[in-house]
Parts: structure tokens; sequence; C-alpha cells
């Protein structure tokens, strides 16, 4: 067995055994360990959850979006029909207007019926796509994106671009989107 001497001034040499200090030792080393073990892992998963979360934002943020820019499309293309069947309707002379006729036409016509579907669907898409990002947050995003979901059922296009604007730069700050910087004159 392992001993240690120890002199003491003035007294014989005393055993002490070495073991025990060499097990508190031991002890030590495995619960540092551990504890740094712990740590580490409590970290990893933090930045783990961090990364999960930035790529689900990411993705809602960008479906979201691209909704918005669905409903623009969808309403450019909207306006462009209804102006053809108007200027058609004024060619054959003002006579023949009428607009219960004109309602009609316009409800035939298979531009008209393939985009007013097609805003229907992306009416339909919305609470879906928007419960993502209201969920995901944070606060500052969901008020954003709201917004702009009113401002578009409201038709206030001067809303709705300052709305979009709102919902990209929150969006932005959230994700930790670099912006380029601005170039002083």
């Amino acid at each position: 067995m392992f001993t240690l001497q120890v002199l003491a001034a003035g007294s014989p040499a005393a055993s002490v055994p070495l073991w025990p200090t060499l097990l508190a030792g031991a002890a030590a080393g495995a619960i540092i360990t551990s504890l740094v073990t712990l740590l580490a892992g409590a970290l990893e998963a933090r930045r783990e959850h961090r990364r999960w979360l930035r790529e689900k934002r990411l993705d809602a943020y960008l479906r979201a979006f691209a909704l918005t820019k669905g409903f623009d499309l969808n309403s450019s293309k909207t306006g462009k029909v209804v102006a053809s069947l108007i200027a058609e309707a004024v060619a054959e002379g003002p006579e023949d207007l009428d607009a219960k006729a004109a309602f009609e036409r316009l409800r035939q016509d298979p531009d008209y019926r393939a985009l007013d579907e097609q805003a229907s669907e992306l009416q339909a898409t919305a609470a879906r796509e928007l419960a993502a990002v209201v969920l995901l947050g944070p606060q500052e995003v969901a008020v954003a994106v709201l917004e702009m979901q009113k401002s578009y059922e409201a038709g206030d296009d001067e809303r709705a671009g300052r709305a979009e604007q709102d919902f990209r730069d929150a969006a932005q700050r959230v994700l930790r989107v670099p912006r380029p910087r601005r170039r002083r004159r």
C-alpha cells in the first residue's frame, strides 16, 4: 500500500496513507469533468434550438412574403383583364353598355375566372401561412404580418406598402440579415 511519510519539526516520521488523497482527487476530477460535459451539452442544445428556430422562421417569413407577392400579382393581372373587357365593351358602342351584362361577361371570361379561383386559393392559404409567422414570432414580426394582412384586406395600397416594408424590416432584424450600408456623399 502506498503511504506518505510526513515529517513534522521535532517529531518522528508519521505514515499517512496516500489512497484517500488519490481517491479524493479522482472524485473531484470526475465531478469537474461531468459538470463541464453537462454544461457543454446544454450550450450545444441551446445553439441547436436557436438554429432550428431561425430556419423555421426563415421558412415562415419567406412563405408569408411570397403570399403577399402572389396577391399583388393576382390583383395586377385581374385589373388588366377587367380593363381589357371594359375596353372591348366600350369599343362595341356605348349604347350596348349594360352593367348586368358587363358583369356577367366578366364572370364568364376564362382569364378572369382563373384569376378569381387563384385569389380564392391564396385567401385560403393565407391563414395557414400567416399562422406560422405569428406562432414562431417574435411579437414584432407577428404584429407586422397581421398589419400587412389587414391592409391588403382593406385594399389600401399605401398602407399595404408601408406594412410590407415594416414586415420585411422586422423579419430581417430577427433573422440578422446584413443590410447594405448606404454610401454617404
